[in-house]
Parts: C-alpha cells; structure tokens; sequence
C-alpha cells in the first residue's frame, strides 16, 4: 500500500491568482520505500467553479514553462525524478472563501476503487511485467482547507501548511476527514493498519454492538472515530502518549461527536478507570517488541470477562510475533479473521 504524501503541504491561506508551491511523492506509511514505477496523478480542486493554473518545468529535464488551466490537472508521477519527490508550481483562481485540493490516482485504463478509502485505487499493472507492486493500493491526499483571500501577502509565496487530509466513506451518505501531519512522525500520520480496521469494520459492523470502546496508541484516532461513526458507541476513548494529544484532539473536534474522548494513557499496571469496556481496539502496536509486556498489563486490566480486543496487524520485523506467544501464555482466546482482500492480519483476543 502507498500514499500520495505532501511534503510540501499546500497553505492554509492563499490569494486568489497568487502562486504556491506544492512538493509531493508517493511512498509507504513508514516512508521507507517510494512507488517504484510512473503513474499518472490526477491534480483537482472541490470548487466545481474555480480554476487551477499549473506551472511545470518537467522535473527539470526541461526548462519550459507549460500554464494549464482547469479544474482537474493530470500530473505524472516518476520515481526516476529527484527520487520520486515532484514539485508542481499552482494557483487556484476562484470567488469561494475555502477550497479543497486533492492529489489522487488517475483511473486512465480502468483500476479498483475501494469502499472505503475514498478514491483509493488499485492500478491495473497486468501489462507492467516490470511492475513489482502489481495491485497495490494508491491513497490520495487532501489539502486541508485553504482560506482564499483577496490580498495578496507581501511575501512572494505563502506560507506552507504542515498538514493534509484523508477522507474515508462511512455511508452512502455520510464520509468522515482525518488530519495527518505532513512530517514523518510515528504518531501523528496514517498507518496501513488503521486503514485496515476500518476497512474490516465497514463489512463486520452490522454484527457488534457496543456501548464502551477504547482504542489504544491511537495516533491520530483513525480507526477508533471510524469506529464511533460505524457503531456508534455511547463513549469512546481515544488513548496515547502525550506527544499525539495534539493531533487525536484535533481529529475529535472535526468529528463534533460528544461520545470521542482523548486520554492520555501509558501502558502498563494500572486501575480500570471505567467500570466496563466492550471493546479494545489495536492498530500497528507491535512494532516495538520491548513494548509488548507493558500492552498486555493494560489489556489485563481493561479486559472484563466479556471484553473483547480486535487487533490489526502488520508485520514488519518477524521478532514483533512473540506478543501472540505471549498471549498464549496467558491462556486468552486468539482468533485470526479469514476474510477476502484484508491488507492486513486481524485477531479477536479474549480472555478465557
């Protein structure tokens, strides 16, 4: 799986007309590893009246400049250009006072789009022998809103914004935004098993009710707020170590939903400070090895008899497998999903 990633964001405010720059590439949650072939990428703005204008200088293989004008923009993604990083040079025309922009996969020859993952797609790599990530997934990136003003500021290009956008599909009707910070952070960016869980969930809910659910190392709260639009919980906490308050807080208040509560929450022995929890939800804990003893005190003491966990798990280091001996050990229920297309492994553990 790769995201669309800005590592220059777009600003948050911008004159009509006036020029910004916009540095974006391709890449791994973790980014370790950039998307390895060309793909095309659809560059477009929400505001069905406004006007892109793109400036590119071809990734410096050439130096002409080529303006383009209109609401949608295809763009080419090449890994073979500074390391898979793009610059493209924009200004966004329009009379509306926010706009939003997006950077997603160009369906040219026709892909899979996913259910959930709004315009998440799936390239159609069957005539790319030399393609060695045939099927994977492309999540695009928002800007997050961008205040149009009329001034233009003193400065010859507006500040850049530290943040992007990803939207996921809920209802037919209903979608929910997630912030993520344009910086490489463990905390404060979206993981592939985040995406994971709410993808299990979306086809799974129709068979839980829940009334009090938890979500531990909750990063930026993706999967548990899914979580509290899908299940709609009576009270749901997000947890985390101080440094990703900032970002669960933010993402909490986007949801306006009374029943999302932060809580700062290290792992380890502790008192239950709810009376019962329904269930616990994990996504990418394991990471860290050293930290596995710490999580199963905190389960320990969070688990009620009927208290059930639902871990998303992706492995990255072999050595990360010992937390399921470990769980044996404690004689708690672990049960693998089978399921068709999950992009990441999925447990239910209880205790016995």
């Amino acid at each position: 799986m790769h995201y669309v990633k800005f590592l220059k964001p777009f600003p948050e405010e911008v004159a009509s007309g006036q020029l910004f720059t916009v540095v974006w590439t391709i890449e791994t949650d973790l980014g370790d590893a950039k998307y390895p072939v060309e793909v095309p990428i659809m560059f477009r703005i929400t505001d069905p009246n406004a006007t892109l204008i793109f400036l590119s200088d071809d990734c410096g293989r050439s130096q002409k400049i080529v303006p383009c004008k209109a609401r949608n923009i295809l763009l080419q993604y090449d890994p073979t250009c500074s390391g898979g990083v793009m610059r493209s040079r924009l200004a966004i025309h329009t009379a509306q006072p926010t706009v939003q922009c997006v950077f997603e996969f160009a369906s040219l020859n026709g892909a899979e789009t996913h259910p959930v993952w709004l315009h998440g797609r799936k390239p159609d790599m069957r005539n790319n022998a030399f393609s060695p990530h045939k099927g994977d997934w492309i999540i695009p990136a928002w800007s997050v809103p961008i205040r149009i003003t009329k001034k233009k500021s003193s400065e010859k290009e507006p500040k850049s914004g530290q943040q992007a956008e990803r939207i996921l599909t809920v209802s037919k009707t209903k979608s929910m935004r997630i912030r993520e910070d344009a910086a490489n952070s463990i905390a404060r960016h979206v993981w592939d098993c985040g995406l994971g869980l709410c993808h299990y969930l979306s086809f799974a809910a129709k068979n839980f009710r829940y009334d009090t659910v938890v979500e531990l190392g909750s990063g930026t709260g993706l999967a548990g707020i899914y979580c509290a639009h899908l299940l709609h919980p009576k009270q749901l906490y997000l947890t985390d170590l101080p440094d990703a308050m900032e970002i669960m807080e933010q993402n909490a208040q986007l949801q306006n939903d009374p029943c999302i509560h932060v809580k700062t929450l290290e792992w380890g022995p502790g008192t239950p400070w709810l009376p019962s929890v329904d269930i616990v939800l994990l996504t990418d804990v394991l990471y860290n090895q050293s930290s596995h003893d710490d999580l199963l005190l905190t389960l320990d003491w969070l688990m009620g008899k009927e208290t059930r966990v639902l871990l998303a798990y992706k492995e990255r280091h072999s050595d990360e497998r010992e937390f399921f001996r470990k769980v044996e050990q404690r004689q708690w229920s672990c049960v693998q999903v089978q399921a068709p297309d999950l992009i990441c492994e999925i447990y239910w553990i209880q205790k016995a």
